[in-house]
């Protein structure tokens, strides 16, 4: 029995639990930063998913600035009282469900599976908030399991003209909805849809009308293949994967595979997600 892996689940799990006992009825203190950014961020998230995303937000401001302004789109489960307590938590942030975010032109292809309550609709919303991307100037995209690491400010990743403006974070695999490929070559290079930066409208036709093609039977991360076709038809560029971090290298172990004042932000998907909340 892996003994290191199983102390690292369990702590962690505890430590969540302490967390949100703590501020089940109040977030934490905002806290502020000398640092303006020019970005907005836009989160998505759901209510399940709030104790992650306070800690992204605290990462953001501690270790990056404050953005322009931080917008907070939910999946369609947060809670009026949620959307309320995050409105209030600091003048930077708009929080809502989807449906007051998504732009009135997203094609009818994606809109007819809005009202969808389950995984595959989410997908569909989740695509649609991708299309409704910028807001006014650059705007950073990212999940509420995105956390900020002090290598941020020394990688100099949000100054202003100091790189491409559409940019993904590399995926440790390609991990999408394999109709929607034609050849394996379109497979390199896979894209994570958890992180990514835009000044413009993506090129969306290619995705549009391979996702068109499957009618409505779609079960797996249509929203991460159509972002991977999309990004790298806009000639999108990687992020240095050794600064901004997605593995599973240390999925199993008790340590985590990480140097802070190195890394600008790490992807915390849900295999290693346990190392988000062990050192908290």
């Amino acid at each position: 029995m892996n003994f290191g892996f199983h102390a690292a689940r369990l702590l962690a799990r505890w430590k969540r639990s302490q967390w949100t006992r703590k501020y089940r009825d109040h977030f934490p203190p905002f806290l502020d930063s000398g640092k303006t950014l020019p970005q907005s961020f836009v989160y998505y998230t759901c209510e399940d998913h709030l104790p992650e995303l306070i800690l992204s937000i605290e990462s953001l401001i501690r270790h990056v600035g404050r953005p322009k302004e931080i917008v907070i789109i939910g999946d369609g489960s947060l809670q009026e009282k949620s959307v309320k307590q995050l409105n209030q938590w600091s003048p930077l942030i708009r929080a809502m469900n989807f449906e007051k975010f998504l732009r009135p032109e997203i094609p009818k292809v994606l809109q007819k599976h809005w009202a969808r309550n389950d995984l595959p609709g989410k997908m569909a919303v989740k695509l649609s908030i991708f299309m409704s991307l910028p807001l006014t100037g650059e705007t950073v995209f990212l999940d509420s399991d995105i956390i900020f690491y002090p290598g941020a400010e020394k990688y100099g990743f949000f100054t202003e003209g100091n790189r491409q403006n559409i940019l993904y974070l590399r995926d440790c695999g390609f991990s999408g909805e394999e109709r929607m490929i034609l050849h394996e070559d379109e497979k390199k290079n896979p894209v994570n849809s958890g992180f990514f930066v835009v000044d413009r409208s993506l090129d969306w036709d290619r995705a549009l009308k391979r996702f068109a093609q499957l009618g409505d039977d779609f079960v797996w991360f249509i929203d991460q293949t159509a972002l991977h076709l999309a990004m790298h038809d806009s000639g999108g560029k990687e992020l240095d994967p050794e600064r901004c971090v997605l593995h599973l290298k240390d999925q199993f172990r008790y340590g985590e595979n990480l140097v802070p004042e190195e890394t600008v932000l790490r992807h915390y998907v849900t295999p290693v997600r346990h190392h988000l909340w062990k050192k908290q």
